[in-house]
């Protein structure tokens, strides 16, 4: 349900120092193709409850602004934990098949741990509805420290694709643990969270400003770009794809 951040996907994932405008033309042409084959289809797409979004204030650009950074630094720390476990499970482990089963295992050992304490399985798969949750109503606190292992080892053990959904829910439940700690509005820190933590994740900003617009709905282009802004800085030299380690120079 998101056509231009997905050609503006297109356009930059591949390579990360240049936007790709000599294949502006196919990008659009599949974009728009996909989005209306798949409306066509009735096929799923994500429905962003409304929330109350921030106003456009000095107190609450600063607010986003430390939000942004932090929210960032939490992308840095995950992407180079992940990199420093798949180097130690190397070390361990000297055969692949070892160092994809014992991540594996560990993420069923957290889901039955979970399912036989709270009998919940809302962890599972892409959890579209703690996203939901965390932005029209609420979630545990603890919930974006779950969801945060169970991405950690799903990726380590090279289940990769589709981590873009997994990502919006690690944002979006941070930033309603963060908003509920410190007394601010839920679902504009959640909705905020979550596009945040995919431009850390992934190193792709301006997509997710435009995703904002496009999927969540967001009228307040500022705020808006300020998070996902603050959010790339602070992430750094990481991304969960390794091509899109940034160069710093």
């Amino acid at each position: 349900g998101s056509p231009v951040a997905g050609v503006l996907f297109g356009t930059q994932f591949a390579s990360p120092d240049i936007t790709r405008l000599d294949a502006f033309l196919p990008c659009v042409l599949s974009s728009i193709s996909a989005y209306f084959v798949s409306s066509a289809l009735s096929i799923h797409i994500l429905h962003i409850p409304y929330f109350t979004e921030l106003t456009l204030t000095l107190g609450n650009t600063i607010y986003v602004g430390l939000f942004g950074l932090l929210i960032g630094l939490m992308a840095r720390l995950f992407c180079h934990g992940l990199e420093k476990f798949k180097e130690a499970s190397r070390k361990v482990f000297k055969n692949q098949v070892s160092n994809i089963i014992f991540p594996a295992f560990l993420v069923t050992c957290i889901i039955f741990a979970n399912y036989l304490i709270n009998k919940d399985l809302s962890y599972n798969g892409l959890s579209s509805g703690l996203l939901y949750s965390s932005i029209s109503d609420s979630v545990p606190l603890h919930a974006f420290l779950v969801k945060a292992a169970l991405i950690f080892l799903s990726i380590a053990a090279g289940f990769v694709g589709g981590e873009v959904v997994p990502l919006l829910v690690l944002g979006s439940t941070f930033g309603f643990t963060f908003a509920t700690l410190l007394g601010l509005p839920t679902g504009a820190f959640a909705a905020l969270g979550a596009l945040g933590m995919l431009s850390g994740g992934t190193n792709l900003p301006v997509v997710c400003f435009v995703l904002g617009f496009e999927l969540f709905h967001y009228d307040e282009p500022v705020l808006l770009f300020v998070a996902v802004a603050m959010a790339f800085i602070a992430s750094g030299n990481e991304s969960i794809y390794a091509h899109q380690h940034k160069k710093i120079s």
